[in-house]
Parts: C-alpha cells; structure tokens; sequence
C-alpha cells in the first residue's frame, strides 16, 4: 500500500524581488515516513524549495499541501508543520530533509 502524501508541492513558482526565476513549475509529493534527498547544483532552488516546505518563503504561483490542506502561514499550522518536517541540512550539492515523519 502507497502511503499518504505528507507534503505535496503543486506547480510553485518563486521570484526573489525582480530578479530570474528561482523556482518554476516545480511538483513534488512526499510521502510520509520518507527521507527526502535533494540534489543539484549550486543554484539550482534546493535551498528555496525547503524554505518554502518550512513555510518561510509563499510562493509566488502554485501552492504546497500539508496532509492534503493547503498552507498556512500562521503559528499554529507552521509550528505543527515542523514538528513533521525537521532536519534539514545543507552541503554544497545536496541538501536533506532527515526526517519526514507521518
């Protein structure tokens, strides 16, 4: 049996202030349970994308899920919110959600 979307990241967009795009189009679902990996090149929205999973940065189109519920950028949803997604670390290539728990 598949398990249940824990995060869905459904076509964001983001612009810093008026410069390149940083992230277009992007779609991910992320089960829960699962240890997330993502990898790419300096540059590439690694570090934008998890911002956004923590809900520090809105996208600027598109929207995330939560369990299946859009976002919500206020205490209680956000503090909720990173007791499920927590360990984020960063190298120069890779940067990795340790745990996102169900």
């Amino acid at each position: 049996m598949e398990a249940s979307p824990l995060i869905e990241v459904q076509n964001v967009s983001f612009r810093y202030g008026h410069t390149k795009m940083a992230l277009a189009g992007v779609n991910l679902v992320i089960p829960a349970g699962m240890r997330v990996a993502l990898v790419g090149s300096n540059g590439a929205g690694k570090s934008t994308l998890f911002l956004h999973l923590n809900a520090i940065l809105r996208p600027t189109h598109g929207q995330l899920l939560f369990r299946g519920q859009p976002y919500q950028y206020n205490r209680q949803f956000v503090g909720a919110l990173r007791q499920k997604v927590t360990g984020i670390s960063g190298s120069r290539h890779a940067t990795v959600c340790r745990q996102c728990a169900g």
